[in-house]
């Protein structure tokens, strides 16, 4: 089976790519207030400061978090050198270990107060696709409005690849078999023989026509 489409290449950039930053966007989304700066003072080597501002600015962008290494985003950390350790010359192009990483978000969640998409969290997010495919019946407006419920209650949006195949998916192909019992439900057995009959009628004819 196909996997549904939602999003355009464009699209899905835009909500699931790293951050491509402008100089003026670096200086919005970079910028530490005193608990952030606070916090990142607080790590240990610079790879670790630096890995922790660019964590904490892609996902004030994003609301997502990213794997990268620091010759991927080369002009963010460049500015950060500039900004904040100008008596840096530079930093080794290194990851940090994935418990360092998974601190730091867990320390990023609680300083701007969101929370993982929990289990809890994805059934209510069923709940809801269940809700809007009974109104729209295009996937990426379905995506639009899941995307703001959960922003609203700060979570994190779940992968695309979740929310295509166990979300909205399951939600459209629920929605669809509700609807076909349901006119199967509502036309009585003797008026539905009469609608095959009249259909199948009507197919002998066109075949007839056609010859």
């Amino acid at each position: 089976m196909a996997r549904l489409t939602i999003l355009t290449a464009k699209e899905l950039q835009a909500v699931y790519g790293l951050p491509q930053f402008t100089d003026e966007e670096r200086d919005i989304y970079f910028e530490l207030n005193p608990i952030e700066k606070q916090v990142m003072e607080e790590l240990r080597t610079y790879v670790a400061k630096i890995y922790f501002i660019l964590q904490l600015g892609y996902f004030k962008a994003k609301k997502q978090f990213f794997v990268f290494d620091l010759q991927t985003v080369v002009e963010d950390v460049r500015y950060l050198l500039r900004r904040y350790f100008p008596h840096v010359a530079e930093v080794p192009n290194s990851v940090i270990s994935k418990p360092t990483r998974l601190a730091q978000q867990d320390e990023i969640l609680k300083l701007l107060d969101y929370q993982f998409c929990s289990q809890e969290w994805k059934q209510k997010l069923q709940q809801q696709a269940q809700y809007f495919v009974t109104i729209y019946t295009k996937p990426v407006y379905i995506f639009k409005e899941l995307a703001n419920f959960l922003e609203h209650h700060r979570v994190i949006l779940p992968g695309y690849t979740f929310m295509q195949e166990v979300v909205i998916g399951k939600a459209m192909t629920l929605e669809q078999q509700r609807l076909e019992k349901a006119v199967q439900d509502g036309i009585p057995e003797n008026k539905r023989k009469l609608l095959d009959d009249i259909l199948t009628a009507e197919e002998s004819l066109y075949q007839l026509r056609a010859r």
